[in-house]
């Protein structure tokens, strides 16, 4: 934190788009970070400690499923049998995708659970990844055996996230793209086809007066029906594809709402 241009630091073992996980150790300094207020009790302040016992934070996806108001619940956790304490209640937080909901999740004080592995998140002034060099000549100076395996940001972990969903949009447009283009020389095919197949008959027509917009709303009103058709086939298709549109947005609907 006394390295130029570092505005916060904080430890976590789950970052986010990282993947599930339903214990996530963290410091004092995470919820800051993350934008997360407390929503009922208190969280962890640096002065817990091992001999205090076992203290955990939880979020409201965690809080509901207990149903009564869970701070001061004990809680036996794993297989040694570990007694943990609710202290605190916190927003939910999405860790494994942008979409879908979230899971039930304890957070324990990383003064209180040793970790082999974990993420030093750094918020910094400009892009974090300039601080990188002092970041790794600090943790050296700390501890010149322990590894750093990777760094990157926040915005890289999106973007590479959402990779795969852009392709599929791209894709579904592209197709979208080609239907239309196809439905288009379809509508016109088919028009072509009627005028060819009514030639003589609408030769007839005008050589015994009917008037040339008669023909012309005749063949206009194929049209239409034609268009009109398509529209109700598309739109019963639209329905039942909707399903899967859902999966790939985030936070929104396929559906109109009324705000």
């Amino acid at each position: 934190a006394s390295v130029p241009g570092v505005l916060a630091t904080s430890f976590t073992t789950t970052l986010p788009f990282a993947g599930t996980s339903q214990v996530s150790t963290i410091d004092e300094h995470y919820f800051e970070m993350m934008g997360m207020p407390i929503l009922k009790g208190r969280t962890f302040d640096g002065s817990d400690r091992t001999n205090d016992g076992g203290l955990v934070v939880i979020n409201e996806s965690l809080a509901a499923g207990i149903g009564a108001d869970p701070l001061g619940r004990r809680f036996v956790m794993g297989d040694d049998g570990e007694l943990l304490t609710v202290i605190g209640i916190v927003p939910d937080h999405l860790y494994e995708t942008l979409g879908g909901t979230a899971e039930p999740i304890f957070y324990l004080s990383s003064h209180q659970e040793d970790r082999a592995y974990g993420f030093l998140m750094v918020q910094g002034v400009a892009n974090p990844l300039d601080l990188a060099p002092a970041i790794r000549r600090v943790i050296g100076d700390l501890d010149p055996t322990l590894p750093v395996v990777g760094m990157s940001t926040i915005t890289q972990r999106i973007q590479n996230f959402l990779s795969g969903p852009r392709f599929q949009a791209a894709t579904i447009g592209g197709f979208s793209i080609m239907g239309v283009v196809i439905a288009l020389l379809g509508v016109y095919a088919v028009l072509s086809f009627i005028v060819s197949q009514r030639r003589h008959e609408m030769g007839i027509r005008l050589a015994i007066g009917a008037h040339r917009g008669a023909v012309f709303r005749q063949v206009a009103a194929h049209g239409v029906m034609l268009v009109l058709t398509g529209l109700a086939i598309g739109t019963v298709g639209a329905i039942g594809v909707t399903r899967v549109l859902d999966s790939l947005l985030f936070q929104i609907s396929t559906r109109i709402q009324r705000l």
